[in-house]
C-alpha cells in the first residue's frame, strides 16, 4: 500500500509541476534520499548490536547502547543539520532559489535520523505491526499534503513538496514514538558511540554508495541541459525506482536467511539455494515487466503527465535500465551477509565512475539527455553482471562458467524486449480513451501471447523450472514478499 501510495505521489507531483521544477524537484528528492544516511551508521549499528546484547542476557549493556544509540543520532544528524542550514544561505544557492529547499533537507536530515532510530526500536520490541502502519502513514501524510496544496493553489511548488515529505516521515516518527516501550535518554558514553559507528558505518556505505550511484547521473546531467530537460529526464527515476521494489522486496524477504544460512557454517557456498534461483527468477519478472513497460509508456505518458511527451523516450530507457537491476538486491544482501560489503562497495564505485564519465560524454552530444539514458542503461547491465560473477565465483563457478550463467541470466531481457520493439509500433495514442483502452490491452494480450511461450522455454532448457527447489522457494518466500511490497515493511 504505501509503495502505491509512492508511486501516486510521484505522478502527482510530474503532473502538477511544470517540468522545469519538476526537474528541481528531482534534485531535491536526491538529497533527501540521502539525507537517510546523516546518522553515519550509528543506527545500523544499533540493531545489529542491541539484540547481539539481548541474546546473551546483557540487558543493561543493551539500555545503555539504546541511549547511545538515542544521543549520537541526535549529535551527528544535528551537526550535519546544521552545515546544511548554513550552507543553504550561499549567495549562489539563494539566487537559483535552491535555499528554501536545502533548509528544508536539513529538517529532514533530523527527522530521518529519529525516524531510523525509532524503526530499530519497534523492531527491537518486534513492533512490526506499528512499523507497518508508520510507513503507511508517512506515504499517506506526504501524499495528502501534495495533493492538497496542489489542489488548493493550483501550482504545486518544489518547496510544498520537500515540507510534506519530511512531515509525513515526522508523523511516522510520532506514532513510533508514542507507542514505545522505552523511553529515551540522553547519556553520552564516547566508546559507545565509537564502537556503533564502528559496527554500522561499513554496512551503511552499501546502501549510501548504491544511491550515489542511482543519483549520480542526475548532477551531471543537470550541469548540462536546461531545467526542462532536467524535468524531463527525472521522470523516468519515477517509474524506474518504483520497479525495483520488485526485486528489492525479495532480497529483503531473503536477506536474514541469508545470514542464518553464512552464520551457521561460515560457508559461503550454503547460501547457493536462496541466492540462485531468486536472481533467475527476478531476471525473468522484471524482463516481462520492462517489456510491458515499453509498450504502456506512451499511454501513461500521455494520459498521466501529457505535458512530459518529450520525455517518452528517456524515460522508456530508464525504465529498462533499472529492471536491468534485477539481481542487484539480492546479490548484494548476499555479499553483506557473507561480510563482502568493501568488495560489493568496490564493485559499484567502479561502475559509477564508468557511468559517471559516459554520461558526462553522452549528454553532450546530439543524443542530450537519451544519451544520459543510455549511459546509465550500459552502467546497470555491467554493475548486475559484475556483482552476480562475484557471487557465482564464490560458489566455486569457475569464471568462463559463471559468465556463461550471467549471459543466462539477462536471457529473458533478449526474449522480452525484442517481442515489445516488434509490437510497439501498433502502440500509437488516438487521444481517445476508450479506444486506447482497448488498443493497450490488445497490446497486452499480443505481447503475453508472445513472450511468455518464449519465457517458459527459455526457462525449461536452462532447466530452472525443473529445479525442486525452485518451486519450495517460490511457496516459502512468495508471501512475505507480498506482503513486504504491500505495506512496505522491512
Amino acid at each position: 500500500m504505501s509503495s502505491v501510495f509512492g508511486l501516486i505521489r510521484g505522478f502527482y507531483i510530474a503532473r502538477t509541476m511544470v517540468p522545469a521544477d519538476y526537474g528541481v524537484w528531482s534534485l531535491v528528492a536526491a538529497l533527501l534520499s540521502y539525507a537517510n544516511y546523516a546518522d553515519t551508521g550509528v543506527n545500523t549499528g544499533f540493531i545489529l548490536e542491541v539484540p547481539r546484547l539481548i541474546g546473551v542476557g546483557h540487558m543493561d549493556q543493551a539500555i545503555r547502547v539504546q541511549r547511545q544509540a538515542f544521543t549520537a543520532t541526535l549529535l551527528v544528524t544535528g551537526v550535519v543539520a546544521a552545515l546544511v542550514f548554513t550552507g543553504s544561505f550561499w549567495p549562489g544557492l539563494v539566487a537559483g532559489q535552491y535555499g528554501a529547499n536545502l533548509r528544508i533537507v536539513a529538517a529532514g536530515v533530523v527527522v530521518f535520523g529519529l525516524l531510523n532510530y525509532y524503526q530499530v526500536v519497534a523492531r527491537i520490541e518486534d513492533r512490526w505491526q506499528a512499523i507497518g502502519a508508520a510507513t503507511i502513514a508517512t506515504t499517506i501524510v506526504s501524499t495528502a499534503g501534495v495533493v492538497v496544496a496542489g489542489t488548493v493553489t493550483g501550482h504545486l511548488t518544489v518547496e510544498a513538496s520537500a515540507l510534506f515529505a519530511v512531515l509525513g516521515s515526522a508523523a511516522a516518527v510520532l506514532m513510533l514514538f508514542a507507542g514505545k516501550r522505552s523511553a529515551p535518554a540522553w547519556q553520552v558514553d564516547w566508546a559507545v558511540l565509537r564502537r556503533l559507528m564502528a559496527i554500522g558505518l561499513p554496512v551503511s556505505l552499501w546502501p549510501l554508495g548504491f544511491t550515489a550511484f542511482q543519483n549520480a547521473d542526475r548532477w551531471i546531467v543537470a550541469g548540462a541541459v536546461s531545467r526542462t530537460d532536467l524535468g524531463y529526464y527525472g521522470l523516468g527515476t519515477t517509474f524506474g525506482l518504483f520497479l525495483y521494489l520488485v526485486p528489492n522486496t525479495l532480497a529483503m524477504v531473503l536477506f536474514t536467511r541469508q545470514i542464518a544460512a553464512f552464520g551457521a557454517t561460515g560457508d559461503p557456498r550454503k547460501s547457493e539455494s536462496i541466492v540462485l534461483p531468486p536472481i533467475q527468477a527476478s531476471g525473468y519478472v522484471m524482463a516481462w515487466l520492462a517489456g510491458a513497460m515499453v509498450l504502456a509508456m506512451p499511454f501513461i505518458v500521455h494520459y498521466v503527465t501529457p505535458s512530459y511527451s518529450p520525455a517518452l523516450r528517456v524515460a522508456t530507457l530508464q525504465v529498462i535500465g533499472n529492471c536491468l537491476l534485477f539481481a542487484m538486491p539480492v546479490a548484494a544482501n548476499y555479499l553483506i551477509s557473507t561480510k563482502r560489503q568493501a568488495l560489493l562497495v568496490a564493485i559499484v564505485g567502479v561502475v559509477a565512475l564508468f557511468e559517471i564519465a559516459l554520461v558526462a560524454v553522452l549528454v553532450r552530444t546530439k543524443l542530450g539527455i537519451d544519451g544520459a539514458a543510455w549511459a546509465v542503461l550500459v552502467s546497470d547491465g555491467l554493475c548486475t553482471g559484475a556483482v552476480v560473477t562475484v557471487c557465482l565465483r564464490l560458489f566455486d563457478i569457475d569464471l568462463r562458467a559463471a559468465l556463461s550463467r550471467v549471459c543466462l541470466y539477462f536471457l529473458p531481457f533478449a526474449l522480452c524486449l525484442p517481442v515489445a520493439l516488434l509490437l510497439s509500433p501498433f502502440g500509437r495514442v488516438t487521444d481517445v480513451p476508450s479506444a486506447d483502452g482497448a488498443h493497450l490491452l490488445l497490446l497486452g494480450i499480443a505481447y503475453v501471447g508472445l513472450s511468455v511461450p518464449l519465457c517458459l522455454a527459455a526457462s525449461k532448457m536452462s532447466g530452472f523450472l525443473a529445479e525442486p527447489v525452485v518451486a519450495a522457494r517460490v511457496r516459502t518466500h512468495l508471501p512475505g514478499a507480498l506482503s513486504t511490497f504491500l505495506l512496505g515493511r522491512s
